[in-house]
């Protein structure tokens, strides 16, 4: 993962502005350099080549990730629901989606992992359009069941 970093104000020669819907770029702000929920910067290789890592328990144990796609949100029982770090999609008897969409400015993402089917749909955007997230209805492509991706916004 050669083109991955947490943004900071060193990083601004190199990285690539977000843009409104007027195409504006969106100027840099204090929040711009709060590490955690956003400003991961990252390519589409990269966060493949993680999900990959994932996939094969080399950076994270199997046993750790499947901790992590159980449902620990006790307020929000049901098909939506929170696990270590990522959104959980639960209607059986379709297999569960795991899911973490996110937001910055105008950076938009999706990463949509089909667990059962060892598949993921990752689409990265820099300009903020609502309409990225309705793209992870390419995972039905995969899985042949309803799409869901309304119900993951």
């Amino acid at each position: 993962m050669q083109n991955s970093y947490v943004f900071s104000k060193k990083d601004t020669a190199n990285y690539v502005p977000s843009y409104n819907y007027k195409n504006a770029p969106f100027p840099l702000e204090k929040l711009d350099c709060i590490y955690g929920d956003k400003n991961i910067y990252s390519t589409v290789r990269d966060l493949l080549q993680w999900d990959k890592a994932l996939y094969a328990g080399e950076f994270v144990s199997k046993e750790t990730m499947n901790m992590a796609y159980r449902p620990y949100s006790n307020e929000t029982r049901g098909q939506k629901n929170y696990g270590l770090g990522w959104h959980l999609y639960i209607n059986p008897p379709d297999p569960t989606v795991v899911y973490h969409n996110g937001w910055w400015h105008g950076n938009n993402t999706v990463f949509k992992r089909l667990i059962s089917d060892s598949a993921t749909v990752i689409i990265l955007g820099n300009k903020f359009n609502r309409s990225i997230w309705s793209a992870g209805k390419m995972s039905s492509v995969f899985t042949g069941t309803p799409d869901t991706s309304e119900l993951e916004q």
